[in-house]
């Protein structure tokens, strides 16, 4: 309750025990995730590009896009509502191995990769099928949601990385700033707020 969170001692004891955590805690990106994981913001996304005249790009942009899963999510979200829609897709991760990884789009059915699960553990059988092409024990993202994608290698601390890739009409940056020290997410997130166009919207989750 607001009435036990707002004493002082609390509070002195909360700021405690989280420089306790941070000092005996190793920090480090994680790059497991699934496909469909945020269900409420893609709904949100879709709504927001039906916002968008058939003639305008949408142009979006995904930091830490991991293994794919995310960034195929939101395509396939927004190209099955508005498949006349042009959409400018940049990828972004620090990591060339998992950029390579999910720029392949394909994904074992037997054995999890860059990630405790399988990537679509929270998928329908339904949702599989108009994701996927299944070829023996791996799956293959779609074609025409996997097209037009600009990969980059890059990291998102790096002040010139807004011209590399311009105003964004979305940007995503869900799930790796809480595994950064203070100092480099307020970095990262300074970066990625420059690249929002004033009449666009930022997404930053944690969960």
């Amino acid at each position: 309750p607001t009435s036990f969170t707002t004493f002082r001692l609390i509070q002195f004891y909360g700021n405690f025990l989280q420089s306790l955590v941070r000092l005996q805690a190793n920090r480090g990106q994680n790059f497991g995730t699934f496909f469909l994981r945020n269900r409420p913001q893609l709904e949100l996304i879709r709504r927001l590009s039906a916002q968008k005249s058939k003639g305008d790009p949408l142009r979006i942009c995904v930091f830490a896009c991991s293994n794919g899963a995310e960034v195929y999510s939101i395509l396939w979200t927004i190209r099955s509502s508005r498949p006349e829609l042009k959409v400018i897709m940049h990828a972004v991760d620090i990591s060339k191995e998992v950029l390579e990884f999910a720029q392949r789009g394909i994904y074992s059915l037997t054995t999890p990769e860059f990630s405790d699960a399988p990537v679509f553990d929270r998928l329908t059988a339904d949702e599989m099928q108009k994701l996927f092409d299944i070829e023996g024990d791996h799956v293959k993202t779609k074609s025409w949601i996997k097209e037009g994608i600009i990969w980059h290698l890059g990291d998102t601390r790096d002040p010139e990385i807004r011209n590399v890739l311009g105003h964004q009409d979305i940007v995503v940056a869900n799930n790796f700033l809480c595994h950064m020290d203070p100092p480099d997410a307020e970095r990262c997130l300074r970066n990625i707020v420059h690249l929002v166009d004033p009449s666009g919207y930022l997404f930053v989750s944690g969960i």
